[in-house]
């Protein structure tokens, strides 16, 4: 424990090294990548020492921004569905409980832009879609920045 102690003060010291624009910058383009997203981003900004709230703000705008550009690049919205789609795993949570709890459950288990994707190319309402996704990204980003937050503050104490 004292060394992971040692480790994360050692990188927050680097980090703040660095001009505050570029440590919120870099978060908010951890939060761009597929599959870091918003809840890795603010996990790795809380870690790096910079405050929880703008890890949090940063990481799941940059999520929020992906999943627009997937939304919007996808011209497959408004069709009917096909069953090209319907044996996907995602589809399959749709089918069951519904887009809202579909793309919470998979915004857990996949990516939220790729999820976003699926449901997009499935031909599944836009506005549902892009509403449960933010949710699901600002739920994903706001537990994982508190719970970073939380363990950093208990592993440093020690």
């Amino acid at each position: 424990m004292t060394q992971l102690r040692t480790w994360i003060l050692d990188l927050q010291q680097v980090v703040d090294t660095l001009p505050g624009p570029l440590q919120m910058l870099a978060v908010l383009l951890i939060g761009m990548i597929p599959f870091l997203e918003g809840d890795v981003a603010a996990t790795i900004g809380v870690v790096a020492g910079i405050h929880w709230l703008p890890s949090i703000v940063l990481g799941v705008t940059g999520t929020v921004v992906v999943t627009f550009l997937v939304l919007s690049s996808l011209g497959r919205f408004g069709r009917p569905r096909d069953n090209r789609w319907a044996e996907h795993k995602v589809m399959r949570r749709v089918e069951q409980w519904g887009v809202p709890i579909g793309m919470l459950i998979s915004g857990f288990l996949f990516s939220v832009p790729v999820t976003v994707f699926i449901m997009g190319a499935a031909g599944l309402r836009r506005p549902t879609v892009l509403i449960s996704a933010l949710a699901v990204a600002v739920l994903n980003g706001t537990v994982a920045g508190l719970l970073s937050a939380g363990i950093l503050q208990w592993v440093i104490d020690i």
